[in-house]
């Protein structure tokens, strides 16, 4: 099982990660949907980002002020018509809020990682927040991997880290 550490030390490199994961990657194939109900690999790193966000805010917000209660965040509804990122803007959004990120949750004490928020009707501690994260940004590189896959067929299989990771 992952210790804390595992999941600071795991943010800490998510920039590093995902910027691997697309490496190469043209900005068409980036913009690209491999179907109509997925997203494209540059929507999965702009939302990877917000979310990146959205959990350091809830983590500050738990540590600060532990009990708060606030309405659960409306998560980014699946929007049919696909969204002109620009990859390499959304890779620097997602080093920018990763960097923040591994940041604050190198400076969490032991104790902190036990505050909760109450997010909605569920309490979420900042350590059950800092796991969500992790989840999700490992989820999402195979999302990326598996598009990747199906848009680049020389692009290999998924028996690579991601997936491996993921096992």
């Amino acid at each position: 099982l992952w210790t804390t550490l595992d999941a600071v030390q795991t943010v800490a490199t998510a920039d590093a990660l995902l910027r691997v994961s697309v490496e190469g990657l043209t900005s068409d194939v980036a913009g690209m949907r491999p179907d109509a109900a997925t997203w494209s690999i540059a929507e999965y790193v702009d939302h990877l980002a917000k979310i990146f966000g959205l959990i350091a805010l809830s983590v500050r917000a738990a540590v600060a002020e532990p009990g708060l209660a606030v309405e659960e965040p409306i998560g980014p509804a699946f929007d049919p018509a696909v969204a002109r990122i620009d990859l390499a803007s959304a890779l620097v959004d997602f080093g920018a809020a990763a960097t923040d990120s591994a940041t604050l949750f190198r400076t969490v004490s032991s104790a902190e990682w036990e505050s909760a928020l109450q997010l909605g009707t569920r309490d979420w501690t900042a350590r059950a927040l800092l796991v969500h994260l992790c989840h999700d940004f490992m989820h999402h590189l195979t999302d990326v991997a598996r598009i990747r896959a199906s848009l680049e067929p020389e692009f290999g299989s998924l028996d690579g880290t991601v997936s491996q990771l993921n096992a």
